[in-house]
């Protein structure tokens, strides 16, 4: 079964196919087709090159709540082999694709990096290692 979208660039009806993933949309496309989005980017490098370095800010001040700089979060992505500290994924196949500060709630003291879902887990569990170890016995029934 061949399903069509109209793009909302070039107004043509299109296989799906022709349009980029998306996992926010009903149909899990793009609203662009392939070649709009792709004369979108050439025409507008300079806005593109901007939302990098925003996004970049974005990640320096996550960072920085933390107290630490962009640099000290590189070397500990770089001294953990830029994997999650807990299930060893390389953050690139991770499900977003970077690592999370983990931290004590109480000491504020940054423990490692973790991917999104053991930093999740970690967080559901409140820290306690009490509970971790009944999941670990619970696992293992």
């Amino acid at each position: 079964m061949i399903l069509y979208k109209t793009c909302y660039g070039c107004q043509t009806k299109k296989e799906l196919e022709e349009f980029g993933k998306h996992n926010n949309t009903k149909d899990k496309r793009q609203h662009y087709c392939k070649e709009c989005a792709r004369q979108y980017r050439l025409e507008n490098k300079d806005k593109n090159k901007q939302y990098q370095k925003d996004r970049r800010k974005k990640n320096i001040s996550t960072v920085m709540q933390y107290g630490i700089t962009l640099e000290e979060y590189d070397e500990i992505q770089s001294r953990q082999g830029h994997k999650c500290a807990l299930c060893y994924k390389h953050k690139n196949s991770t499900y977003r694709k970077k690592l999370y500060i983990d931290h004590c709630h109480v000491s504020g003291k940054i423990r490692g990096l973790l991917c999104q879902h053991c930093n999740t887990m970690l967080g559901f569990a409140r820290d306690d290692k009490q509970i971790l170890l009944n999941a670990v016995k619970y696992l293992t029934r």
